[in-house]
């Protein structure tokens, strides 16, 4: 799937007010989950073998939500080098999963790849309770995506503190749509709220809206794009501070 037929589907999604679950089981994920390649990220996770264990656990519990939409790591335009090892992953899902899902964009909700404006305005549309759970600098564009905002430390937001901490929330407020950019945190809280709030609508917007907040560059193909611009069209209908 293209980034402009994800962002159109994940639209028509809101608008109809179906729940699902979108989840960016990412290269950085892949690494942790299987203890090869990199062990810190650029949030300052380091990986550990307890960090392993919930991330492996989280992709399995991936075969409980009834509409997921996953992302394909083999649609990343940069490449980490571990394929082989999200082959092996989703042979495991598939024999587990008993329900289809749906293959989207890795990197669709990126601002800087030019697509995601729709999704971000559809966002901000809906009407339904909202939270987006990521780092306290984020705040600012939860506020004007008409979010509450859940600060969580990216660095050890996977340890069970936080994640039973920011699970507790979303649920006691009774959220209806969560929005996540929380690093390996994100999908372990997404992996659990799958299970037990299925009318939850989930979104993994991973590191999305980062070109909007700060010079830091997230992945090299960033080094193309002309970050005024990006900054001039969401300020032009009200996205960006």
């Amino acid at each position: 799937m293209t980034e402009i037929e994800t962002v159109d589907l994940l639209c028509e999604l809101l608008y109809t007010g179906e729940p699902f679950v979108h989840v960016r089981f990412g290269d950085g994920d892949v690494m942790f989950a299987t203890g090869t390649g990199s062990k810190i990220t650029g949030d300052g996770e380091e990986w550990c073998q307890e960090l392993a264990d919930v991330l492996l656990l989280a992709w399995r519990s991936l075969a409980v939500p009834k509409h997921l939409l996953l992302g394909d790591l083999r649609t990343y335009a940069v490449s980490d080098g571990v394929e082989e090892q999200w082959d092996d992953l989703l042979e495991e899902l598939h024999r587990q999963r008993s329900a289809p899902y749906t293959f989207v964009h890795m990197e669709a909700l990126r601002v800087g790849f030019g697509h995601a404006l729709p999704f971000y305005e559809a966002v901000r549309s809906d009407e339904r309770s909202k939270v987006f759970v990521g780092p306290i600098r984020l705040r600012p564009i939860s506020k004007r995506l008409g979010c509450d905002h859940l600060s969580v430390p990216l660095h050890v937001a996977w340890e069970f503190g936080t994640v039973a901490s920011t699970i507790g929330s979303i649920i006691g407020n009774q959220y209806e749509v969560a929005l996540f950019a929380a690093g390996r945190g994100g999908k372990i809280m997404q992996a659990q709220l799958g299970m037990v709030a299925p009318d939850l609508t989930q979104i993994d917007v991973g590191s999305g809206v980062d070109l909007l907040i700060d010079d830091g560059v997230r992945r090299g193909t960033d080094m193309h794009v002309s970050r005024t611009k990006i900054m001039e069209k969401y300020r032009a209908v009200g996205l960006c501070p």
